[in-house]
């Protein structure tokens, strides 16, 4: 399979699946983006970064501006969103990367597990950023972005 090919399969699953997997995570509880302004360039950025080892092996980071991390995690939680300690909207963050990088690897062929956490962001510390598939995504009106690479050699 050709690079080309292979990006474009990947941008299409991606696409597949980021709002059935969302709408099935945040349900009906998270609130539209009144104004759908973007985010300042300089609101601190709340990320997550996840490897996906097999047949074909993905590094796969999901970027989320603050306030779309607070109300992602408001929605997840079901809680008010000036209740929330910033421990919750990095652990919101995580499980929706978990969620989308879990959605992939059961989309790739052959047998695969997922690399979470510490030894996912050792592993691929500016992989995800170097090439690949970069989605800005938006749900509810909230943007983030969703950065997937076939992962290094050797990882």
């Amino acid at each position: 399979m050709g690079h080309g090919k292979a990006r474009l399969d990947l941008e299409q699953l991606i696409d597949a699946m980021f709002h059935s997997v969302w709408r099935e995570a945040l349900g009906a509880g998270l609130r539209t983006n009144p104004s759908k302004l973007r985010p300042a360039a300089t609101e601190p950025l709340i990320a997550s970064t996840l490897s996906v080892r097999g047949e074909r092996s993905l590094d796969v980071r999901l970027e989320c501006p603050h306030s779309t991390a607070q109300a992602l995690a408001a929605a997840f939680l079901r809680k008010p969103s000036h209740s929330l300690a910033q421990d919750d909207l990095q652990s919101v963050v995580d499980e929706l990367a978990n969620i989308l990088a879990g959605n992939l690897k059961g989309a790739l062929p052959g047998r695969s597990e997922l690399r979470s956490g510490r030894a996912a962001a050792q592993d691929s510390q500016g992989a995800v950023l170097r090439a690949g598939v970069r989605r800005e995504l938006e749900f509810g009106g909230w943007p983030c972005v969703l950065l997937v690479s076939d992962a290094r050699d050797g990882d």
